[in-house]
């Protein structure tokens, strides 16, 4: 979980690059169960997409959670 935010802080910082986080363990709103092997899109700072076993896009910078 830590991780996670380090990375997005450091995703904030650079804004211009698209990054996934790939196997994470994610929680929304939309549901009291995590979301297990989470990819975590984010795009220009914001998070576009969370999904389970997604692919990375291809011009995402990737890190492993």
């Amino acid at each position: 979980m830590r991780f996670l935010w380090l990375a997005l802080l450091f995703a904030a910082s650079i804004r211009a690059e698209t990054l996934a986080i790939i196997g994470a363990k994610a929680w929304t709103n939309a549901s009291d169960a995590p979301i297990e092997n989470a990819t975590i899109v984010i795009a220009e700072g914001r998070i576009v997409s969370i999904a389970s076993g997604a692919p990375a896009p291809a011009n995402a910078r990737v890190v492993k959670a």
